[in-house]
């Protein structure tokens, strides 16, 4: 390597350091300026989009379908973020639970659990490395042949 590339990489080593060094050193942040406050305000966003659809299927003649009970919401929660359909002791303590807000308990529920890691990393990891021509290491080794 040559002494200027050797002087670069050490002095971004060095202000990497110091930039995590000084981290611990700021405050965090306890609340949201005002400015940010007002302009991450989710009811008026979630209200525009409402309206945009409305507007959208009274213009293509669409009627929604009607709102899904909570134990179909719950098992499209479950396939979407672990990948399958909850088992049947899932489903039977979900039935039990009759507190009106628990479609959004569960979902943090199952948004802490290991298998949305593990099956949001599987997504990740087939989107980034592809799986079309076969499986990740007969794949990658056939990429880097001649």
């Amino acid at each position: 390597m040559k002494p200027f590339a050797v002087v670069i990489c050490t002095a971004a080593v060095g202000a990497l350091m110091l930039l995590v060094m000084k981290a611990g050193e700021i405050a965090p942040l306890t609340s949201l300026p005002p400015s940010l406050a007002t302009a991450l305000r989710i009811d008026d966003s979630v209200s525009s989009v409402n309206q945009w659809l409305r507007k959208h299927w009274s213009d293509e003649g669409l009627e929604p379908a009607e709102m899904a009970d909570d134990l179909t919401v719950y098992r499209r929660l479950s396939l979407a973020l672990h990948g399958t359909i909850p088992s049947l002791e899932e489903v039977t303590v979900f039935k039990a639970d009759t507190s009106t807000d628990r479609v959004e308990r569960w979902l943090l529920r199952m948004l802490d659990d290991p298998r949305f890691s593990a099956y949001f990393a599987d997504r990740i990891e087939r989107v980034l490395t592809g799986v079309d021509e076969g499986q990740f290491v007969i794949f990658r080794r056939d990429r880097l042949r001649d």
